[in-house]
């Protein structure tokens, strides 16, 4: 649960501004280079790693960049989109659907993300930390924060994965039972 109003959680997922600062995962940063928060409206991000990272990048040795089409969006309730890396390699050749649904609680907003069709290139481990990584960065963007979770309300910041996230490369999986995300610790 991140402890702030759905509105305001919300218009952290469809702003640019606050998309490059709470998306990119660990020490990455992002840019936005095009952004149309609508149905059938798209945005460019590219993901820069840090000068002192190996080279990983799957667009080139050090970015990726992601190109996402807006399907679905309902005020202070949810976002899909899917998402396609801009790269060579054929196991990045299909979009990933990530899904991020948000529910009104007493304490602020549970977010529950969705992410079906993963790449094969990014392994379970990577993708589960960089959910956290940008849960943790959302929650301390929403709260005007540019320090870690675990400074609000003197939580430790919580990721919990509920599924099998090896299954069918889709996370969550099975669909019956999806991978619920939540930050500071709020089961499903």
């Amino acid at each position: 649960m991140i402890p702030a109003p759905i509105t305001e959680v919300y218009a952290a997922l469809v702003d640019p501004e606050a998309l490059s600062a709470w998306v990119p995962p660990g020490d990455m940063t992002g840019t936005i280079e095009r952004f149309e928060p609508r149905p059938g409206g798209s945005y460019r991000m590219v993901l820069r790693y840090p000068d002192h990272s190996p080279s990983q990048g799957r667009t080139t040795s050090d970015t990726e960049v992601v190109e996402a089409r807006f399907i679905d969006l309902v005020s202070n309730r949810r976002v899909v989109y899917p998402v396609d890396v801009v790269s060579d390699d054929p196991d990045d050749s299909e979009a990933m659907t990530m899904r991020r649904e948000l529910t009104d609680t007493d304490g602020g907003t549970l977010v529950k993300i969705t992410a079906d069709n993963v790449p094969d290139a990014v392994s379970a481990h990577d993708h589960a930390a960089g959910l956290e990584s940008s849960l943790e960065k959302l929650a301390a963007y929403v709260a005007g924060w540019d320090h870690r979770l675990s400074l609000i309300a003197g939580h430790e910041p919580v990721l919990r994965l509920f599924g099998d996230c090896s299954q069918d490369r889709r996370y969550p999986a099975p669909a019956a039972s999806p991978i619920v995300a939540t930050v500071a610790g709020t089961d499903p």
